[in-house]
């Protein structure tokens, strides 16, 4: 019989996000709720990393100490080892503060905002933060392997990438380099409009085929995206880097914002 193991997390709200796991159950870009059961076959795991920053991985058969280092194996975590968990996510599930002072400032622009109702629903603050962008120009057309430029504007200090899509989706999403040295984000400080290329960086080019294409652009706080850099890193495959980006941004009530528009590219 494949033992199983089932980990309550107690905490205020939604405390972790799921980078890696060996188990069907837990998607990558997973969000783990507070009071969630974290159920572990024996061989598998899920790692997860907090609103600070933090990872642990879970696997069926370690004990966990307060920094996640594995103590000795057990079939099944004692009580102990359990309170031990709930302690150290704990710690990091009082996000209500951050929500209370999101709702805050948001009053402070829009005096009819409920203080009460936003900290019970966060999503009537989320168009709050903007992202602008668009073909330099206003275009709306380029010809096949022309320059591809890019004109983006947010209203608060943000790292920003974009994908390129075509509108049938018959082949995958071309991630852009939009940043220094080819780098697939770029920094935009608040109400600073940047144009894409940057001097230095890579010449960017419209698709070789006609058709129609989809530009979309993801903004998160530069604060956040840089501790989410930090922690995870080389860790994770660039296919996921914005979904847990942003996922990462979410748990911690971060700014986030996107945008995109369409071009249509004509033959030669």
């Amino acid at each position: 019989m494949t033992a199983i193991s089932q980990l309550a997390i107690p905490v205020a709200q939604a405390e972790g996000v799921v980078f890696q796991s060996t188990i069907d159950a837990y998607e990558i870009g997973q969000i783990i709720e507070s009071g969630q059961e974290i159920e572990i076959p024996a061989g598998a795991e899920v790692s997860i990393i907090d609103r600070d920053g933090g990872t642990i991985t879970l696997r069926e058969s370690t004990v966990y100490d307060q920094d996640g280092a594995p103590q000795g194996d057990t079939e099944q975590p004692s009580a102990m080892d359990v309170a031990v968990w709930n302690n150290r996510r704990a710690e990091i599930g009082g996000t209500r503060g951050d929500q209370e002072k999101r709702c805050e400032e948001a009053a402070k622009d829009d005096p009819s905002l409920d203080l009460q109702a936003c900290l019970d629903d966060p999503s009537l603050i989320d168009d709050k933060y903007r992202l602008k962008a668009s073909l330099v120009g206003g275009r709306s057309s380029l010809r096949a392997g022309s320059p591809l430029r890019l004109e983006l504007e947010t209203d608060f200090s943000a790292d920003i990438s974009c994908k390129l899509s075509p509108a049938d989706m018959a082949s995958d999403d071309t991630h852009l380099k939009i940043g220094p040295q080819g780098a697939a984000t770029v920094r935009v400080h608040s109400a600073t409009r940047k144009r894409i290329p940057q001097r230095g960086g890579p010449v960017l080019s419209a698709p070789h085929q006609a058709g129609t294409y989809t530009v979309s652009c993801q903004a998160i706080s530069a604060s956040t995206f840089a501790l989410f850099q930090r922690t995870l890193g080389d860790a994770i495959a660039d296919d996921h880097r914005d979904l847990l980006a942003s996922r990462f941004a979410q748990i911690r009530f971060a700014p986030v914002a996107t945008a995109s528009f369409s071009i249509e590219i004509t033959d030669l």
